[in-house]
């Protein structure tokens, strides 16, 4: 391993990747490190490569190869086999890598500034299907790891990645499942340490993705989208963009979650659903923080509004009004047991199933949208049924 610094960082060291039998002896070497530093910490990682420059030079020279590839329209089935085995080898350095920063027992920061610049360069001129997907995860630990301390570089990053999304179809990002899971799991790091990084980028694009993963109807996805939201949500209440923020997505998140959590073909995540919902009626209600802060409205079109909660209470008045027509019930009282409901998520979450139990398409699968509150009401009509029968025996005794 110690030849790896000074013999792959040499112009000719290309030639050895393209050997399959090279390539295949590279990639069961750092399974094994990556393995040994799982069991027994990256010390391991850092006695044994010293420093990644030699590892950091295989990386390159192999995705280097795979665009030049790419590039000459590799076609055949031997070519195809050889693709695979270079994309193996990039996975597992970046695996190997991840290891370290989701691990690491030590403070030395070298082993930072190498890996953060290939990150970068990888995210330029990038397309979703060129990028390895283990590059989020490596990311995301990294972030984990430093924090804002690297804000710039993740910045960076992001700018590089938005600017070359942007010709993107939302539509076409299923055919990238797993890319999407590992790209959720990088902005919800980003969004738990950095916030200011995602801030700056491209806000609005980040938004139309989460938007999509809400709206999913594969549960993985959703709640990925889901839990991002919600993380977002309550590091926006810290943010000095708070404002800025909520007068110009909250009212269409209301909206997101609400459309969703109404559609009887759309099941997963309605925990997460209520769980968002419930954070935004805090926000909105009595003592909330919007209550303190800029109106969500424009002023010079709507003047006559005297506070934030009585917006909201009329936008979701409206919004829900469609559903309440059908089902034959009055907005207005819904939205009221919503906000009075607050107190606690519990409490909040039952008024939510009884705003959905008004349709006979939600009550036939009630159990499967909030199984908590059933087992607790079961377990409660046991526990009167006990109660009634040990009075009615004390009675008969008596």
């Amino acid at each position: 391993m110690r030849l790896l610094d000074q013999q792959w960082c040499d112009d000719e060291s290309i030639l050895l990747l393209k050997d399959e039998n090279t390539i295949r002896k590279l990639v069961n070497m750092f399974q094994g490190i990556r393995s040994v530093a799982s069991s027994l910490g990256t010390g391991i990682i850092y006695r044994t490569l010293l420093m990644p420059q030699g590892v950091l030079c295989i990386y390159r020279r192999s995705r280097g190869l795979i665009r030049e590839r790419i590039g000459r329209g590799w076609s055949s089935s031997s070519e195809t086999s050889y693709m695979e085995l270079l994309r193996s080898l990039g996975t597992e350095i970046l695996k190997l890598f991840g290891t370290w920063f989701d691990k690491a027992e030590r403070t030395e920061k070298e082993f930072l500034p190498p890996v953060m610049s290939l990150i970068v360069v990888e995210f330029v001129g990038c397309s979703l299907g060129s990028i390895d997907s283990e590059l989020f995860l490596l990311l995301a630990s990294i972030v984990k790891t430093y924090k804002d301390a690297v804000m710039y570089d993740v910045h960076k990053a992001l700018l590089f990645f938005f600017s070359c999304t942007l010709e993107w179809k939302i539509e076409t990002l299923d055919n990238y499942h797993e890319h999407c899971l590992n790209f959720f799991v990088l902005i919800r790091a980003i969004v738990t340490h950095c916030l200011d990084a995602l801030v700056v980028a491209n806000f609005q694009f980040f938004m139309d993705l989460v938007t999509w993963a809400v709206r999913h109807t594969g549960r993985n996805i959703a709640e990925s989208g889901l839990t991002v939201l919600l993380e977002m949500l309550k590091q926006f209440q810290i943010s000095e963009f708070r404002n800025k923020f909520y007068k110009k997505y909250l009212l269409s998140i209301l909206e997101l979650i609400f459309g969703v959590l109404t559609d009887s073909l759309h099941k997963p995540g309605f925990k997460l659903h209520v769980m968002v919902l419930h954070h935004l009626f805090c926000l909105a209600g009595e003592g909330g923080l919007l209550t303190r802060a800029e109106p969500l409205w424009h002023v010079s079109n709507c003047p006559y509004r005297s506070s934030n909660e009585i917006f909201v209470r009329k936008y979701v008045t409206e919004l829900i009004t469609p559903f309440c027509v059908k089902v034959n019930s009055t907005a207005n009282d819904d939205v009221n047991a919503l906000f009075s409901s607050t107190h606690t998520a519990d409490s909040f979450m039952r008024s939510v199933r009884n705003f959905l139990r008004q349709s006979d398409e939600f009550s036939e699968y009630d159990r499967d949208l909030f199984p908590e509150l059933e087992e607790h009401d079961a377990a409660e009509r046991e526990e009167t049924r006990r109660l009634i029968r040990g009075i009615y025996n004390r009675t008969m005794k008596d």
